[in-house]
Order: structure tokens, then sequence, then C-alpha cells
């Protein structure tokens, strides 16, 4: 994945100029797989994950296409982690301009997903939450005994009740 910094609309539409040719490609690389999936329900890819830093298959359906156009952003499915695209993109994106240690402090605002058990199990000061509201109570309890040992962490995120600079990034 390439990165670019843009500051206004005129370096963003000389990158876009710049980039032509690039983006003729990724469209075509698009065409091929829905090509691919035409003539099925889902199709495995080949390809790189970056959260395992090694090569996986890529699930690609259907799922969430709107108007016959597939949803890359939320498909394509690595079978190592169950991330989907977006998700596997913030990860690169964290890490590679970021550069967090293992041990710096990261805030997440979830705490029930796949993202946060990877966070947890690679930067180990991770603390993630979820909000619930009155009504959601039982949810709350089933989320407490699915999380067992860790206890559901309920945060508002307009009151966090964390210490100013508690955290090295949310």
């Amino acid at each position: 994945m390439h990165l670019f910094h843009i500051k206004n609309q005129e370096s963003f539409l000389q990158l876009i100029e710049s980039q032509t040719q690039q983006l003729k490609e990724l469209k075509k690389t698009e065409q091929q797989l829905t090509q691919a999936l035409a003539s099925k329900q889902q199709h495995l890819f080949h390809g790189y994950s970056w959260p395992i830093q090694r090569e996986s298959q890529f699930l690609l359906d259907q799922k969430y296409a709107h108007s016959g156009e597939i949803n890359f952003r939320e498909r394509l499915v690595c079978q190592s982690t169950q991330f989907n695209n977006r998700v596997r993109g913030a990860i690169q994106v964290f890490e590679t301009t970021i550069k967090p240690k293992p041990c710096d402090t990261i805030y997440i605002s979830e705490q029930h997903t796949l993202l946060y058990k990877w966070l947890k199990n690679k930067y180990t000061n991770t603390v993630g939450s979820e909000y619930m509201t009155e009504s959601s109570f039982l949810n709350k309890l089933r989320f407490q005994l699915k999380l067992l040992p860790d206890k559901l962490n309920h945060q508002d995120l307009t009151q966090l009740s964390f210490n100013d600079n508690h955290f090295k990034y949310v």
C-alpha cells in the first residue's frame, strides 16, 4: 500500500494526475476479481496480509455489494485473521505511519472485536471499551460472560474515565 500526504485540493489533483496509470491498473485488477467472482458465490484469492506479515488466502464474495458492485473495502477477508480490507488497511497505516512500540499505551473504542483482540495481543497495554446504554443491560451481561475473565469496560466517548495523557495513541 502506498500512502500519500495531501495538504490541499491542488496537491490531491496533482496526485491523481501523476498516478493515472496506477489507478488504471488497480481498476483493471478490480475488474478481474469481479469477473472471477461472476460465476460463483465466492472465490478465494492468494495475497499478502499485513497483520500477519505473510501470505494468506482472501475470501471475496457479494456480501455488502451494491448494484452489483463488489464492496472491496468491506470484503477481501483474510482467512488467517478474518480481517476485511478496511481493517487490514487501518492496521497497516497505523503501524507504518505511527510505528507504535509493543509497550505503548493504546485506547480503542471497541472491546468485543477481532481487531481489539489482535491489538491487545501485539500491544499489551491496549485498552478497549464498549458503550452500553441502559436499554442494553442484558447485552452487557452477555458480553461480560463472553469476555470472562476480562471485564467489559463500559466507556462513553464524551466522558471517558481515563486521566489526560493516559494513552499514547487513541
